[in-house]
């Protein structure tokens, strides 16, 4: 009688690793299968200038990650006229403070040379509250002084008067104010209507 060779130790375990590939692989489809499809990480949304007639923008920014704070860029328009303005959405993720007083915001045009710079806005306050660095006077200044508990979202925009005649607009740094050095964007400016000053 022929007896049946038993297969060795080698072949037993290239048998299971293959056999574990092959569940893992089932596993992963089915759970591709009957998951909701994520939202698109660029997915267009409107941004409201509240700043005189500009009216509403479209945005395909996204939410960047820095410590205690999200913050999402949202883009540079003009409307047929010399300023500019240009707009961040913040998200706390810890209670924060934004102030137009030690204040880093500014645009810069090419070369990195520094435009200026004169106001920051709020959302839901029409008024601009001039924008002070360190060691520039305050006096006479209206304080601009906004707390956001954790979870709270705001947007805020800078305004840029002679950004037709100096830009091109290139960057734009947001600062909250306090000393903070702020985070620089790349940056160009949006004609509302379609065109750009690229």
């Amino acid at each position: 009688m022929n007896k049946r060779k038993s297969k060795g130790p080698e072949f037993r375990a290239v048998r299971a690793g293959r056999l574990a590939l092959a569940a893992l692989l089932a596993l992963a489809a089915a759970g591709g299968a009957g998951a909701a499809p994520a939202a698109a990480a660029d997915e267009a949304h409107a941004f409201k200038l509240w700043y005189r007639n500009f009216g509403t923008a479209t945005s395909r920014a996204r939410f960047e990650t820095r410590v205690g704070f999200e913050i999402r860029f949202e883009g540079c328009w003009t409307r047929a006229v010399e300023e500019a303005v240009c707009g961040v959405t913040l998200r706390a993720l810890e209670p924060l403070e934004v102030s137009n007083l030690d204040n880093f915001s500014h645009a810069e045009g090419p070369g990195g040379a520094r435009l200026r710079t004169c106001c920051m806005f709020v959302e839901g306050d029409a008024s601009g509250y001039p924008i002070r660095a360190p060691g520039q006077a305050e006096a006479d200044v209206g304080r601009l002084h906004v707390q956001l508990g954790k979870g709270e979202e705001r947007a805020f925009m800078i305004r840029i008067p002679d950004a037709r005649r100096l830009g091109p607009v290139e960057a734009v740094v947001f600062s909250r104010g306090a000393g903070d050095k702020g985070e620089r964007f790349v940056a160009h400016v949006e004609a509302l209507g379609g065109a750009s000053d690229r």
